[in-house]
């Protein structure tokens, strides 16, 4: 049922990342969905996951008060990840490896002339990115 749950949950967010990529934006109902099975998964299975995905929703906010995160949807994907970690251990590993990664994705993909005109990067691969690292450090169980 866990790797059921992964793996539904990763498509989910690739599919995100794909539609982030093409269109610049993400249909608002996508990521909501999979808030919502992700929840439903993680009180059928491990309800104190809950409390993982409160503390994404804290440090999403406060991402997006510094202007690390833009729009809704990497609010939401920031939680969806977060409900997926299984312990604080793995949760901290999140975050650093969220940051890590950003900033690689940011400076691999900064193109002056779109930043002058205001234009944002596409964000959501980062989390897809980080959700497959993450998973994959679980699976394996390196810690």
């Amino acid at each position: 049922m866990e790797l059921i749950t992964i793996i539904i949950i990763g498509v989910a967010l690739l599919v995100m990342s794909i539609f982030d990529l093409k269109e610049r934006k993400v249909i608002s109902i996508l990521p909501t969905v999979t808030i919502l099975l992700a929840l439903v998964m993680v009180i059928h299975t491990t309800p104190i996951k809950i409390v993982y995905g409160l503390l994404g929703l804290g440090f999403a906010l406060v991402f997006w008060e510094m202007g690390f995160l833009k729009g809704v949807a990497d609010l939401k994907a920031m939680v969806i990840v977060s409900l997926t970690i299984t312990s604080l251990t793995y949760f901290f590993i999140f975050l650093i490896s969220f940051t890590s990664i950003a900033l690689i994705y940011q400076i691999a993909f900064f193109n002056p002339k779109k930043y002058l005109s205001g234009e944002e990067i596409p964000f959501l691969p980062v989390f897809f990115i980080t959700y497959t690292f993450i998973n994959f450090i679980q699976f394996i169980n390196l810690i």
